[in-house]
């Protein structure tokens, strides 16, 4: 889902259908029996407000159409993964004692600071192979 790209149609008729819906929008509130002055500009305050509202929608879901990346709206998820061990090793002290949560504060340490390792797919033969050659075999 994080790789799948929305398909460029769909972005450009909704913003397409957007635009047409601002500038139609006076037009359809506004009837030839009402045209005084406080009608016209309760209309004019009316399609200003919705005007705001869906070009206000319509940029912050292009700002949330990636969310895992470095932008600055995007999710910080090594915060979000650093409070996940917090509170882990909370549960842990508090379900366990202060010596089982030291050992997995010990663990940790020793786990992140060896670089990670490619994973390695196994064949129904027996034979293995690196990820690597894997994701480029056709």
């Amino acid at each position: 889902l994080l790789t799948t790209p929305v398909p460029f149609s769909i972005i450009q008729m909704t913003s397409t259908f957007l635009w047409f819906y601002i500038f139609t929008l006076p037009f359809a509130l506004l009837s030839a029996d009402d045209l005084s002055w406080v009608a016209i500009i309760s209309h004019c305050t009316v399609t200003f407000i919705m005007t705001f509202g869906f070009i206000g929608m319509d940029l912050v879901s292009q700002q949330l159409d990636d969310p895992f990346g470095e932008d600055e709206n995007d999710f910080n998820n090594l915060a979000l993964a650093k409070m996940a061990f917090e509170d882990a090793y909370l549960t842990i002290q508090d379900a366990n004692g202060p010596e089982w949560a030291q050992r997995l504060k010990t663990s940790m340490a020793v786990t992140t600071a060896t670089p990670p390792t490619a994973p390695t797919f196994h064949y129904s033969d027996g034979g293995t192979v690196d990820e690597r050659t894997w994701l480029q075999r056709k």
